[in-house]
């Protein structure tokens, strides 16, 4: 994987590259030095947290380019945890980039993503909850916080998914998840919201999807 992003970095105007796992971080990267490891970090998080709320209108939605004055940003998800970020020129022919990522992903063996890289990037330390995915997957919290995620959409729309881990991820530190603290995440929701009327709503459809044990 670390010669994918290192052949990468030789097309033209292609800075570097880095895969970012939901849970571990940064494991592979080859961007300059000026892009440290806490901020490579919180990009990624959020660059995957913005793919997966565009999946919630768009199922089938691959990459995404964000653009700014001095860069561009392109994102490839490569599986349910990790993503391709690939820091380019504002002027990069980005047809160029795309075809010739496709390809050599393509060529990648089955087992790239799961061999380790010397130059990983440990997350930060501050983080020792489980992952906001695995609590949604499995386990007793599963089904009430999948149904809290969905109610949360039809109040703040693709923007849910965004607002729905950040508030779970900040349950987690502040408390042990159990499915009695639940009304505590609700609360918290409630309050990222930010509109008395929007937050009642929310509560009521949760109360009604979950029963009154929600509320």
């Amino acid at each position: 994987m670390q010669r994918l992003l290192d052949n990468l970095r030789t097309i033209p105007g292609v800075t570097g590259a880095c895969i970012h796992h939901s849970a571990n971080g940064v494991r592979f990267n080859n961007l300059p030095e000026q892009f440290k490891p806490q901020q490579l970090n919180e990009i990624g998080g959020q660059l995957i947290k913005i793919c997966s709320a565009g999946r919630l209108s768009f199922p089938d939605l691959g990459e995404f380019v964000i653009a700014y004055a001095e860069a561009l940003l392109l994102c490839h998800p490569l599986s349910a945890h990790d993503c391709l970020i690939v820091v380019c020129e504002p002027t990069i022919n980005l047809s160029l980039l795309t075809l010739s990522l496709n390809l050599a992903l393509a060529d990648l063996p089955p087992d790239a993503l799961t061999t380790s890289s010397p130059a990983a990037i440990t997350p930060p330390s501050a983080m020792p909850t489980a992952p906001v995915e695995n609590l949604r997957e499995s386990g007793p919290l599963a089904k009430p916080l999948q149904g809290m995620a969905s109610q949360l959409a039809k109040i703040l729309g693709p923007m849910a998914f965004i607002v729905f881990d950040e508030a779970v991820a900040a349950w987690q530190v502040s408390q042990t998840p159990t499915p009695a603290g639940l009304s505590k995440l609700l609360d918290t929701l409630c309050r990222e919201i930010g509109d008395a009327e929007k937050a009642k709503q929310y509560r009521e459809l949760v109360r009604k999807h979950l029963g009154p044990a929600s509320g």
